[in-house]
């Protein structure tokens, strides 16, 4: 069996921004990475980036609730795109009175 391409996808929250990071079975100068934010159960997508070398996104994040990030590798030599979803991670917000 092929290892997969997309081997991690780290997400964690630094005060309001949703921080992203892929590591991959193996680097390739070709690579372009997008990133698709949902919440919840969403079927349609709250963010979507672009296309870009970086393997790392960010995205500010202001109401409470699930979050699943969707990562897109593409590579521009071969055409070939592979991807992979994130575990949910959970935003709370704390108000204090």
């Amino acid at each position: 069996m092929a290892q997969e391409m997309i081997q991690h996808i780290e997400t964690f929250f630094t005060k309001n921004y949703l921080q992203v990071k892929v590591t991959l079975a193996e680097t390739d100068e070709n690579n372009v990475y997008a990133f698709y934010v949902y919440k919840g159960g969403d079927a349609e997508a709250i963010a979507k980036s672009p296309y870009k070398k970086f393997d790392t996104y960010q995205l500010e994040v202001l109401e409470a609730g699930e979050y699943r990030v969707k990562v897109f590798v593409k590579n521009t030599k071969t055409g070939q795109v592979v991807t992979k979803t994130s575990e949910r991670i959970r935003k709370t917000i704390i108000v204090e009175y």
